[in-house]
């Protein structure tokens, strides 16, 4: 019936945390640019996000949490906003699993700063080759950054990828890719309303399943806050909703746990 939530929705996200899970088919709820929230990290946390988003740029040896250059030297370090608060906080009980880093500015000099951090962390971080899978967290590197010699580099242990959908042409880099990630405007001409056509569904849905077969998550940014568009990504089966009104789509989530029956 028109206006009715898709059943196959209410499956995927029955309740808010089932969206987390050790099947692909869950869904991940991913904050994007979550440091420009007001409360970066711990709102996300508490509202059971799984992935949060943090862009950075080089600025006198330090990795700035930033999405521009503009007063890099005000800005916070990564390791102030982001990597000392959760030695604390991943010890409560929430759900993150990712940690989404985006090169604004790729250089070597970037890669060898970050990497020199995490080494500073390795208790709080998985690495691609230990069996020890007690660490939660996947530290997910993006942007524009040369993924098949960062996935070839065993110095890189603590670095997993985030793809892109070339990648599926070359299997070196899905090694160590969890999630691949793509413009939504490569899918579909946003009218007013953001909806999407039935057959750009139908093309995203076979990108999906294609994925899947290779046990990868999709991402899509430049998505809007908007129920429709979630909808209709989870309906086809999008496993990473990007959000930036992090309360908004946690209401969303809660609305349609109110509006199918409980069995």
């Amino acid at each position: 019936m028109k206006g009715l939530i898709p059943f196959f929705v209410f499956i995927l996200i029955s309740s808010w945390t089932s969206l987390v899970g050790q099947s692909n088919n869950t869904v991940i709820a991913h904050s994007h640019n979550d440091y420009e929230q007001e409360r970066p990290l711990a709102r996300a946390l508490e509202l059971g996000f799984q992935s949060i988003e943090i862009d950075i740029l080089l600025h006198e040896n330090q990795l700035k949490v930033s999405h521009n250059k503009s007063k890099l030297s005000q800005k916070p370090t990564i390791e102030e906003l982001y990597f000392d608060p959760l030695i604390n906080l991943i010890k409560s009980d929430n759900l993150l699993k990712w940690v989404l880093i985006d090169f604004k500015h790729y250089s070597l000099e970037t890669l060898e700063t970050l990497h020199s951090s995490v080494l500073k962390y390795t208790d709080l971080f998985q690495s691609r080759t230990s069996n020890d899978r007690n660490s939660p967290l996947q530290i997910i590197l993006s942007g524009n950054i040369p993924r098949k010699e960062i996935a070839n580099n065993p110095k890189y242990d603590y670095f997993f990828l985030d793809g892109r959908i070339s990648d599926l042409d070359n299997t070196d880099p899905l090694i160590y890719t969890p999630i691949i990630s793509s413009n939504i405007t490569s899918f579909t001409t946003w009218r007013r309303n953001h909806n999407l056509k039935e057959d750009e569904m139908k093309t995203i849905k076979l990108l999906v399943n294609k994925l899947q077969v290779h046990g990868i998550k999709l991402r899509f940014w430049n998505t809007k806050d908007n129920v429709k568009i979630w909808t209709q990504l989870l309906d086809i089966g999008v496993d990473v909703i990007s959000v930036d009104n992090l309360e908004k789509f946690k209401e969303y989530t809660e609305r349609i746990n109110a509006t199918i029956p409980q069995r």
